[in-house]
């Protein structure tokens, strides 16, 4: 994804990236508004609801990332990925499950983009989510 997705997830706004990394805007509970995805997880795979993703600071060089999925009709899942901040301002990493995610404020008020990447049985599968507070 190059960024070309942001118009048609509802926002007109040119996103920026926050110039410190882990910045305090981006710690709090985000809630989803739109998702896109390059059609690479199977279809079975999917959400078919979603969580809020939960932000919060670990130290200064890592944040967690907590969400719930829905397996089946009556089980839940609640997940939490480590993520450690990279060089780059808004990129972050988690090498032990091949997983990145890059944060991109929005000049919207609580708004950003969260762009995922993630290897899963020799594939890799890309998703950006239009977030608000």
């Amino acid at each position: 994804m190059d960024g070309s997705e942001i118009p048609a997830l509802g926002s007109h706004e040119v996103p920026h990236t926050a110039d410190d990394g882990c910045s305090a805007w981006i710690m709090g509970t985000w809630y989803m508004k739109a998702i896109v995805d390059d059609k690479r997880m199977p279809v079975a795979q999917r959400p078919k609801k979603v969580s809020p993703l939960i932000l919060r600071e670990v130290d200064e060089d890592c944040l967690i990332v907590s969400f719930t999925l829905k397996k089946k009709a009556d089980q839940c899942r609640e997940m939490e990925i480590v993520m450690e901040k990279m060089e780059e301002p808004g990129k972050y990493m988690n090498s032990r499950s091949n997983k990145s995610m890059d944060i991109e404020e929005l000049s919207m008020k609580d708004h950003c983009v969260l762009y995922w990447k993630n290897l899963r049985k020799r594939s890799w599968y890309n998703q950006g989510k239009l977030l608000g507070k």
